[in-house]
């Protein structure tokens, strides 16, 4: 694991494990092991979250550092919830970010099997689900 991706995935955990988000105390976090190895051969290992009220999953790969968020109310959860998981962690820089909503309509997106990943800008990365 880079220096990098270890800073983006503990920010990510610190995001969601934040005492106004989504504590551990009061939510249940799972490690596990992703199919998927990474590029020197060692499993992935990912932090995982389900908001079952919420409808997504969300998990942090503590190897790489990306966020994915799936679930079938994905749309939703991000235009609503994002922006305040990081208004609770730090104000001035969900004060900087700026989001425009592209309305679902015109999301590529159709059924489960696919996820929506976002990296610490806010850029979704689309891509298909094994």
């Amino acid at each position: 694991m880079t220096g990098g991706a270890f800073l983006l995935a503990t920010f990510w955990a610190n995001v969601l494990q934040h005492e106004l988000n989504y504590p551990a105390a009061k939510f249940t976090y799972c490690r596990q092991q992703a199919t998927a190895q990474c590029h020197d051969g060692r499993p992935r290992q990912l932090l995982q979250l389900t908001i079952d009220d919420e409808g997504v999953r969300l998990f942090v790969d503590m190897t790489t550092g990306v966020l994915t968020v799936a679930g079938k109310f994905v749309y939703d959860w991000f235009t609503t919830k994002f922006r305040q998981l990081l208004e609770n962690v730090d104000a001035q820089f969900a004060r900087n970010w700026v989001f425009v909503p592209t309305p679902a309509g015109d999301l590529p997106l159709s059924g489960d099997d696919q996820t929506q990943q976002y990296d610490k800008t806010g850029h979704r990365h689309l891509s298909k689900r094994n």
